[in-house]
Formats: structure tokens, C-alpha cells, sequence
């Protein structure tokens, strides 16, 4: 008599197991979920555009010239408006694989070992890509086939040396498209706070729809988030609520600084450098802190539906005892308002006194 037996047909299971992952949201959860500054964009300004050569922004720059008193039967001013411009941003891809190989595969014959195994691959996968795209956000300067990162958009001395030029449009030459720009001259975290204070209503000029528009996101190095931390909790009352608890519950520690909640990320860089070209968080000559204050209400991190971190079924390779599925995202950081956000840099990030 024949012994029982169960045939699986393992290019179903490791198709169906990847997809229903996906369909969960474990894996745009948890890449989204691996740094505050990742989470706070996904939470707070995350959006779609359907296909496109370009991602579009219309961006105003000038007031309508048209607007003003008038009495009886003055004439009105009718000359045509010309205030109106777009940024341009190209799309970016990230991608990755996962494979389990033919042995790997036989060995852990059972369902439940293959869907083991395959979580262990898929976890791997999802923790680098996490970590590509964090360090994407952070580069002083982008690879060129890598996403726009908040040093290129918020940048050193934009008039004089907007070289990135964000959404093609010049700095240099339109002041509208200037982002705030604060060196530091601290040597106590007293004296940092009143120039983060400066910075941050420097970010908050200007309204929209008649609204004063505050930072609500500062990143910052870890030095500089302690010094300010351990000054506001001795002499100041600050509290956490809304989205900030929200980061709280999921593991970044956060202060409310004004209306603004500050994080700090471990690959955030020194913007300042040696004066002309900063350093990225890993380079050996990195000297000062620097803290970012961003307003997302005119930044997002843009996605196409479809390739949003898309997942494809595996497919057993022809030249190889072997079974890939590709993970692919299209993706581009974007602004719509570069004077709403701005950077403190040359921190001193040893020395600072109380």
C-alpha cells in the first residue's frame, strides 16, 4: 500500500506567499516604518501621480498685479498675469530581488518551512531597500539615478551656489526659489535654540490660503537632538500629540519644538562641511551637526500606482536551478515651495555648553 503523500506545487506557494505579504502591507509598511523621516513623509504628504514622463508641479511664484483699491468709476487693471511656473522631476526606480534556489528549496520541502524560509528572503530584501531609500533622502548629493534628497533641495547658501537646481528651476537667478538657509554660531544650546527659533520663523514667512504655514518636521544629528532635549525638558514644558504620539508608538522618540516635531536620523549629514561641499553622515571628515526644518505641506514623496513597490510572481530561471521575483518602485521627492523649508548648519556637535 502506497504511503500517504501531498504534493505542493511550490511556484504557487512562493508566488501566492509574496503577494498576500504584499496585499497585507507589511512590506510598504515596514520600509516606510524604518526612519522617522521616511515615516513622517509617508504619514503626513505621500502621494500618487498615474504614469507621466514627468511628475508636474505647478508652482506660483508672484502676486496678481491686478489687485487694488479702487473707486467710482476707475478703470481695472486688465494686464494678463504671468505668475504661474511648473517644477519638473523625473522618476526614479528602485529595485531589488528575491530568489530560493532549487536546494534551498528541496530541503525545506514542507509548506510551511518554504513560507518560512521565503519571510527570512523577504525580510532581507525589505530591510535594504529600507535602507537604499533613507540613505536616497540624505545624500549630500544624489546619484544620478537615485532620488531627489532634502540636501539638494534644501541646500547651503541657495543663491550662491544652487547648483542642484530642484524641479529645474535656478535659485540662483529666482529668489522665489530659495530655500531658508541659517550658519551657526552657538557654542551654548541656549544660544542654538534662539537660532533655531530665527530659523524656524524664517520657514514660517508668507501664508497659504491666508495661513501662516509652519514647519511641522525638523530632522536633525543625534548630538544635536540631545543637547536640545536635555535643555527642554530642564527649563521648558513641551508636550507630544497627533502625529508625533503617533511616531512615539511606532519607536521614534520625538520632541514639539513650537508647532514643529523633531527627530533625529542617524544618516543625516554635515551640510556645512568644509564650507563649499558638505559630507554625507558616513564620511570620515564630517565635522558639524545640522538640523533641517522641513513644511510638508509642499513636499512629497511621490509614487505610481502600479509600480509602488510592486511585487512580481517568481519565475524559475532558464539558465539557473532557481525561482526570482522582482520588487519594483517608482519614486521621486518633490517640492512645491522651497522658502517654506530650511537648514541650520556648522553645529558644534562636542562642545556646546548650557
Amino acid at each position: 500500500m502506497a504511503e500517504n503523500s501531498i504534493t505542493y506545487d511550490f511556484d504557487v506557494i512562493l508566488s501566492s506567499t509574496l503577494m498576500n505579504y504584499r496585499a497585507n502591507g507589511k512590506f510598504k509598511d515596514n520600509i516606510t516604518s524604518a526612519n522617522p523621516t521616511m515615516w513622517w513623509l509617508h504619514e503626513k504628504k505621500r502621494a500618487t501621480q498615474d504614469g507621466g514622463q514627468r511628475i508636474v508641479i505647478p508652482i506660483r511664484f508672484a502676486k496678481n498685479s491686478t489687485v487694488k483699491s479702487y473707486s467710482g468709476y476707475d478703470p481695472f487693471d486688465t494686464t494678463p498675469q504671468d505668475n504661474q511656473t511648473s517644477a519638473y522631476y523625473e522618476w526614479r526606480q528602485l529595485g531589488g530581488t528575491i530568489t530560493i534556489d532549487g536546494m534551498t528549496k528541496a530541503k525545506n520541502s514542507g509548506k510551511s518551512r518554504v513560507i518560512k524560509i521565503l519571510d527570512e528572503k523577504i525580510s532581507n530584501c525589505e530591510d535594504t531597500m529600507a535602507e537604499d531609500i533613507n540613505l536616497q533622502l540624505w545624500a549630500i548629493t544624489p546619484g544620478a539615478k537615485d532620488i531627489l534628497s532634502i540636501p539638494a533641495m534644501i541646500v547651503k547658501a541657495p543663491q550662491t551656489t544652487d547648483a542642484a537646481a530642484p524641479g529645474g528651476l535656478d535659485g540662483t537667478a529666482k529668489t522665489y526659489w530659495r530655500n531658508k538657509y541659517k550658519e551657526s554660531s552657538a557654542t551654548t544650546v541656549k544660544a542654538l535654540v534662539w537660532e533655531m527659533r530665527n530659523l524656524y520663523n524664517s520657514c514660517s514667512l508668507g501664508g497659504n490660503k491666508m495661513k501662516r504655514g509652519y514647519p511641522d518636521l525638523g530632522v536633525c544629528n543625534q548630538y544635536t537632538y540631545e543637547s536640545v532635549e536635555n535643555h527642554m525638558s530642564d527649563k521648558e514644558r513641551y508636550m507630544n500629540a497627533d502625529t508625533a504620539a503617533k511616531a512615539r508608538s511606532v519607536g521614534f522618540e520625538n520632541i514639539k519644538f513650537k508647532q514643529c516635531t523633531l527627530f533625529f536620523d542617524e544618516h543625516v549629514p554635515d551640510a556645512y562641511g568644509d564650507g563649499t561641499t558638505g559630507y554625507d553622515w558616513d564620511n570620515t571628515s564630517w565635522t558639524y551637526g545640522s538640523l533641517y526644518f522641513m513644511n510638508t505641506n509642499f513636499i512629497e514623496y511621490v509614487t505610481m500606482p502600479g509600480k509602488d513597490l510592486h511585487v512580481g510572481g517568481f519565475i524559475e530561471s532558464a539558465t539557473q536551478d532557481a525561482w526570482t521575483s522582482k520588487v519594483v518602485h517608482y519614486h521621486q521627492l518633490c517640492t512645491s515651495a522651497r522658502r517654506k523649508q530650511g537648514v541650520l548648519t556648522k553645529i558644534n556637535s562636542s562642545t556646546l555648553s548650557e
